[in-house]
């Protein structure tokens, strides 16, 4: 009788279960998944340590020239009325920024009055007021100007742009 015993509980321990968080492939899982989060908050904080840094903000003369210089020299696919918006709202931009002026929200005419009163030399207040009657006459008129006017006024204001920059920018 002792025999019979002993092989029907040998009869038992040929099922046996292993729990899923003992076996080789959970434990890889487990540390691929704590590696990822572990680089996921590593990124969102140097992400979020980035953001609080400002970026550095490029000089007034330097997007005024960037934005100039990159106006076709060609009119073709660009109206006369929208050339010289671009070039009246960028020379506006750019006192404004350049020179801590109000000109937000100013027509050209109010921006030649206040660069007047101002302490802005006589030469490049002449210079803007050629500038923004040629674009007064093409903004409003719809008057079909010349395309070497155009182009002049464009090498004029980037003349004033390079003027009014800071001597050691030169």
């Amino acid at each position: 009788m002792g025999d019979t015993n002993k092989i029907e509980l040998y009869d038992i321990y040929d099922l046996w279960y292993q729990p899923f968080w003992q076996t080789t492939w959970f434990w890889w899982f487990a540390i691929v998944s704590a590696v990822g989060l572990i680089m996921l908050i590593v990124w969102y904080m140097a992400h979020r340590y980035r953001a609080r840094i400002p970026a550095r903000e490029k000089p007034a003369w330097q997007v005024a020239l960037k934005r100039l210089e990159g106006l076709p020299k060609r009119n073709d696919s660009v109206t006369p009325k929208e050339f010289y918006g671009i070039i009246t709202g960028t020379l506006k931009e750019y006192f404004q920024r350049r020179y801590g002026f109000d000109l937000h929200g100013k027509t050209d005419q109010e921006v030649l009055a206040y660069l007047t009163h101002e302490a802005v030399p006589d030469d490049i207040v002449r210079d803007l007021t050629v500038i923004f009657t040629h674009g007064v006459a093409n903004k409003f008129a719809d008057g079909m100007q010349q395309q070497e006017l155009c182009l002049q006024d464009l090498s004029l204001s980037i003349a004033i742009v390079k003027r009014t920059m800071p001597e050691n920018k030169k």
